[in-house]
């Protein structure tokens, strides 16, 4: 089952767990604009030599990570390019 949950309801969230600050939207048709977001990816060499990344917010705690290891740092960071392109057009969905 999949839900649409609004824009705005997210964009609450989100700034509730630090991952962005909320700007005051006119008109209801205006779109809000993270300003300030504090989001930074940091690569890293994990335990076995490889290389990972993870995002943290703006507060300091991770949000993600790659879930694996790299060989390559140009790999890891290929990685996080394909987050950055592909996450602001994936959909929301729950599974209840």
């Amino acid at each position: 089952m999949t839900t649409t949950i609004p824009r705005r309801a997210v964009l609450k969230a989100a700034a509730a767990l630090g991952l962005l600050a909320i700007v005051p939207m006119t008109g209801s048709a205006a779109t809000p604009i993270a300003q300030g977001a504090g989001l930074k990816f940091e690569v890293y060499k994990d335990s076995r030599g490889g290389f990972r990344w993870r995002l943290k917010a703006g507060n300091g705690k991770v949000v993600a990570t790659s879930g694996e290891g790299y060989k390559a740092k140009a790999d890891c960071r290929n990685s996080i390019e394909l987050i950055k392109r592909g996450a602001a057009a994936a959909p929301i969905e729950e599974i209840l």
